[in-house]
């Protein structure tokens, strides 16, 4: 594919014939084409979803400090549970360290119920985000030693995010579903 291009002049001269190739012009059309057609879809998928903050005082309240519990599994006979806003300790409660091992014949699992109800006793006092319309969830750090063993740790997992709430349709939307009332973090020392 090409264009002639012609002197069209009388004289002696003889006509100049050449032909320009216009593929590759024609493929860096396209490719520049595509190139604009992605970029504007990978933009429209990559917004943010953002709501406009609702109307209220403009001061912050004292009551709305973030908190967060700590449970510390280091001590050999009971898990310690604190509840912190900032660096200030709000609540400090023990909980036995009691452990289910698993019956024979099972893989190895262990759980901790007691913990597992003193979580969600605590989260349901103390918790700040247990409104089934927040988004929020409240913060969980889990302090381990570097020892300990695998199966505990799937087993303190098991018991923090064993503390659900209730979804913003549970309730009302068939097959709404719960959500974990922690977010969870891990500190090992």
């Amino acid at each position: 594919m090409g264009i002639a291009i012609d002197s069209g002049g009388k004289g002696k001269r003889r006509t100049l014939d050449a032909e320009v190739n216009l593929v590759p012009m024609i493929d860096f059309l396209v490719v520049t084409i595509a190139f604009l057609v992605l970029t504007a879809a990978w933009t429209a998928a990559g917004r943010v979803e953002a709501s406009a903050a609702l109307g209220g005082h403009g001061e912050p309240c004292e009551d709305c400090r973030p908190r967060k519990l700590v449970l510390d599994a280091r001590g050999e006979q009971a898990f310690l549970l604190t509840w912190k806003e900032g660096e200030k300790v709000i609540r400090t409660v023990e909980v036995p360290k009691r452990a289910i091992e698993p019956t024979a014949g099972r893989a190895r699992q262990i759980r901790y119920p007691e913990l597992a109800k003193a979580l969600s006793d605590e989260w349901s006092t103390y918790g700040q985000h247990r409104d089934r319309a927040d988004k929020h969830v409240d913060p969980l750090v889990l302090r381990t030693s570097n020892e300990l063993p695998y199966a505990a740790m799937v087993g303190l997992m098991d018991a923090t995010s064993s503390v659900r709430r209730p979804g913003p349709g549970a309730g009302t939307t068939p097959g709404a579903s719960d959500r974990a009332a922690f977010e969870l973090t891990l500190a090992v020392d």
